[in-house]
């Protein structure tokens, strides 16, 4: 999970790895940019697993699955690639108790991942 904070403000937003490798290949074309930066890109163009839009679709579904927004972001990060994962991630959660909630999550991540591939 990467929490950015904006250079104007001094909120703190949850973003997933594909929303994090967004912002900062918009911040290398600014030149804006340093070593660490550069160290986060590299790692961030090897780990991520979707496109931004699979990304901020499959979170709205995950949310609406009752799923908090740490959780979701999680998920999608790690892209788990069966339904035990889904259950590890979940363990915490008031709605992962519930199997179909893991079946569901599963299935909303899966297709996140096909539609990238």
């Amino acid at each position: 999970m990467v929490c950015m904070a904006s250079k104007k403000e001094n909120a703190q937003v949850l973003v997933s790895l594909p929303e994090a490798l967004e912002i900062l290949e918009q911040r290398e074309k600014d030149g804006d940019f340093g070593y660490e930066q550069t160290l986060a890109l590299d790692y961030l163009k090897k780990f991520s697993k979707t496109s931004v839009s699979s990304a901020e679709k499959a979170r709205k579904q995950l949310q609406e699955l009752g799923i908090s927004e740490k959780t979701s972001v999680s998920m999608i990060n790690v892209m788990p690639t069966d339904i035990m994962q889904v259950k590890q991630i979940l363990v915490n959660e008031k709605s992962g108790a519930e199997p179909e909630t893991a079946e569901k999550a599963f299935a909303v991540l899966d297709a996140a991942r096909k539609k990238d591939e």
